[in-house]
């Protein structure tokens, strides 16, 4: 076996994941449609469904628009912590809308899939009102902008 004569210094890795800039494009055009409600021993249980077709911010984008462009943007958003961490954030602030009153021990959980160039979010959360004000449920639905 030959011996190496030089080595390298430096290893190079190369790291692909979604650019916020790409998020908050998304997410001004997305679908939203929050509901939650508060159960009578005080469980809040909410969701919050993003929806967006890639086609409509085609135009925005470097990528081609295509299945496997939204395939790999759902792939990459579900591994992203901080694409995560910003869907969650997003989510808690749904949840404390809808409820209309301080939650504690929220827990979010976040899916993201495809269909075509459809990119679907499904966020639920669970959590304990702060206060019990009795047994009522609230929907409220908006379009990003």
């Amino acid at each position: 076996m030959a011996k190496a004569q030089r080595v390298g210094l430096f290893s190079r890795q190369i790291i692909e994941r979604v650019s916020l800039a790409g998020v908050d494009a998304l997410l001004a055009n997305a679908s939203r449609l929050s509901e939650g409600d508060i159960a009578p021993d005080g469980h809040f249980y909410g969701s919050t469904m993003i929806t967006f077709d890639l086609r409509q911010i085609s135009g925005q984008l470097r990528e081609a628009v295509d299945l496997k462009t939204a395939r790999r943007l759902a792939d990459l958003m579900n591994e992203d912590a901080v694409v995560k961490r910003r869907l969650k954030q997003l989510a808690t602030d749904e949840a404390l809308r809808v409820a209309e009153q301080p939650l504690d021990r929220l827990e979010v959980d976040v899916r993201v899939r495809s269909e075509g160039c459809w990119v679907f979010i499904d966020i639920d959360t669970e959590g304990h009102a702060a206060t019990t004000r009795g047994n009522w449920s609230k929907s409220a639905a908006s379009t990003a902008s």
